[in-house]
């Protein structure tokens, strides 16, 4: 709300946005009171009066979707839908900041309303979104929205447009469809999803306080709904749904403390039972079994655990002390194991009898998801948070080892295109994508070379062997592991050489304005490759030697092209020997050198991290003092040029050869989040 403050010999004039007839332009008052209507008191306290909120999709990074900015760089963006008891939908478009930073500085996001979308008569009740792309020169946004009398709406609106707004002048989206409730029972869910079997399909599941769920596919292009069923799930309203598994599976909970499942097949729901069997060694439970009603639920990135946010009963619990502590938890189930056909014929490729512990059709489907999950984070347009991914094969791994070699070996065959052979597996790193690489560290780092429960015995590693293979056939995933971050690094130094050589020359003038990404560390980078020059390609050796050649008085002083370093905790030197840590030489005094400091170096530009907090990947455990070029996470594979892959794109927080987000280091005793 915008306010115009007038001359003191002036009246005030509050500027309010236009709303329609129910909502007046202007209200004038005396001093600091201002006269208005009790029916404009009413409009204005119902719209402040917000009962939900959602995020869409963030919209894709196209030509058509790109914010253009002063600088004439392109970011992503998302929008907010804010709804209220007076049944109008605000709409905010945030934009992804265009730099990032571990230290706290002014929130810098540009927040604007794109919109008010009078949604409904009553209260708006529930909110969901999706993202529908066949044209991807502008995709649609899908919204649903449901209110207290049982009415759902599903609107469109082009991306582009919502993009290209710059002030709410009407709403982007247009009507797609009304749902029409024949009891009047308050739609208290709705879940919106794309189906990934059927692009063209969107499957709308409606939660009702009466408890039932109701079901609608449509085809977007040809605009035609159909009205799945309505099905008597619960006893009392629906608090969650959630689709699954590229709308194959959907998932509810209701006020009864009731959890189901439902697989959409043929144009119908059939409900099966949730997995019951828990991979690994079930822990203890520090909660008291007393809950009486389910508030939400949510499925991880990977659609392998469902979290369920469950209340307790305050007559069940102890009213001394649980009684006043303890209101609601949340329940995590493993449902990778979730049958996702009525029928299944499919044979294991693998002997059932070594597993014995769990039922065949759930191996077969733990396969299948963990499969499948993975190869859903290959696209670079979706994060790389695989924590749920990791924690199962780490369940299977302590109780059932050879089953997590059968999925990785059979994951890096399909996929990675890596043999069991080490030699073959080796020689062709360079032909894989960046985010391959990345996962293929996350999984041999977390899973294969991380030492579990039973490992403790022993304090040995237990490294994975090739199915029916004898011990010279062996994976050796440390050798593995190391080349496949030797490829990722050779990649990133190349990009770094390429882009100095370019801001040296002067041709384009890239680096020199903010945001754009500056090859810092050139000079630990040549030492590097000095050390390594006998395993890294012949490219990147040229690229080396150009480098060496250019002058003190061509190197631009925001490279920061430094090749003596000093301690951050003394004047001592310090020797380049590896490109993760250093030590450095200690000060020389009467009584003999001081003691010597272990520090870090960046992962980025190999140069000594600064005392300051820096950037930490909870994965590979290195620090970053400054990001990551974009480019390098979009690689196909070892380019033959890598002046094709130069852009202006900003830097993104993401761990160079995790690929996952980096975050500032917090103690343990803080909540931080986890993305493996």
């Amino acid at each position: 709300m915008e306010v115009k403050a007038c001359s003191q010999k002036q009246k005030n004039t509050f500027t309010a946005p236009h709303l329609g007839s129910r909502f007046s332009k202007k209200v004038f008052g005396d001093g600091c009171q201002s006269l208005i209507t009790a029916e404009e008191y009413a409009s204005r306290n119902a719209m402040l009066s917000s009962l939900i909120v959602a995020w869409s999709p963030c919209l894709p990074q196209t030509s058509g979707c790109g914010i253009s900015s002063a600088n004439g760089l392109t970011s992503s963006c998302s929008v907010l839908a804010v709804g209220g008891k007076s049944g109008v939908l605000s709409l905010w478009r945030i934009h992804k900041p265009e730099s990032y930073s571990i230290m706290n500085s002014p929130d810098s996001n540009k927040t604007v309303l794109v919109g008010l979308l009078d949604a409904h008569d009553t209260w708006i009740t529930t909110i969901s979104w999706s993202l529908f792309i066949s044209d991807a020169s502008d995709p649609l946004l899908l919204l649903a929205t449901g209110c207290s009398n049982g009415s759902v709406k599903i609107w469109q609106a082009c991306c582009r447009r919502l993009v290209e707004s710059s002030e709410p002048s009407g709403s982007p989206f247009s009507l797609l469809k009304e749902v029409k409730a024949a009891d009047f029972a308050m739609a208290t869910m709705v879940s919106l999803t794309v189906s990934g079997q059927s692009p063209n399909k969107m499957l709308l599941a409606i939660g009702k306080g009466s408890g039932s769920i109701e079901v609608w596919t449509c085809d977007i292009l040809l605009r035609r709904f159909e009205k799945a069923g309505t099905y008597d799930s619960h006893n009392h309203a629906v608090t969650g749904l959630s689709w699954a598994f590229d709308g194959r599976c959907l998932y509810s909970c209701s006020q009864d403390d009731s959890t189901r499942c439902w697989i959409l097949y043929e144009n119908s729901l059939c409900e099966v039972p949730i997995p019951s069997n828990t991979p690994g060694v079930e822990g203890s439970a520090d909660v008291p079994d007393a809950f009486c009603s389910c508030l939400g639920l949510a499925v991880s990135p990977g659609n392998l655990v469902l979290a369920v946010v469950r209340a307790f009963s305050t007559a069940l619990l102890n009213p001394m002390y649980e009684a006043r502590a303890l209101k609601a938890a949340v329940e995590f189930l493993w449902i990778g194991g979730q049958q996702l056909e009525i029928s299944s014929t499919v044979c294991p490729d693998f002997d059932v009898k070594i597993f014995p512990d769990f039922p065949e059709k759930e191996l077969i489907s733990w396969e299948n998801n963990i499969l499948w999950s993975l190869n859903q984070h290959e696209p670079l347009d979706k994060p790389l948070v695989v924590w749920d991914v990791v924690a199962a094969l780490l369940a299977f791994k302590q109780s059932i080892p050879k089953y997590v070699e059968h999925i990785v070996l059979k994951w890096l065959k399909s996929s990675v295109g890596v043999s069991a052979n080490l030699s073959e597996a080796i020689k062709c790193l360079s032909e894989i994508s960046s985010r391959k690489l990345q996962l293929l560290n996350i999984i041999s780092k977390l899973v294969v070379l991380k030492k579990v429960e039973t490992d403790k015995l022993d304090g040995k590693s237990q490294l994975l062997e090739v199915i029916g293979g004898a011990e010279d056939e062996r994976l050796d995933w440390t050798q593995l592991h190391s080349n496949s971050e030797m490829e990722l690094r050779d990649r990133l130094v190349g990009y770094s050489f390429t882009v100095f050589l370019d801001v040296t020359s002067a041709s384009h003038g890239k680096g020199t304005k903010p945001g754009y990404w500056v090859p810092i560390g050139t000079a630990q980078m040549e030492q590097w490759v000095a050390i390594h020059r006998k395993d890294i390609k012949n490219h990147l050796k040229l690229l080396a030697d150009e480098v060496r050649t250019i002058k003190k008085s061509q190197r631009p002083s925001f490279c920061e092209y430094v090749e003596k370093e000093e301690c951050s905790f003394c004047s001592a030197s310090v020797p380049f020997d590896s490109p993760d840590s250093a030590i450095c030489r200690g000060v020389k005094c009467d009584t003999g050198n001081d003691p010597t400091h272990k520090l870090s170096r960046c992962a980025v530009s190999m140069r000594i991290c600064p005392i300051a907090p820096v950037w930490h990947c909870m994965c590979c455990q290195r620090w970053a003092s400054i990001l990551a070029p974009s480019p390098i996470f979009r690689m196909p594979g070892y380019p033959s040029d890598f002046k094709s892959n130069t852009d202006d794109e900003h830097p993104k927080p993401w761990c160079p050869f995790c690929g996952i987000p980096l975050k500032k280091l917090l103690p343990e005793f803080l909540l931080s989040p986890s993305f493996v």
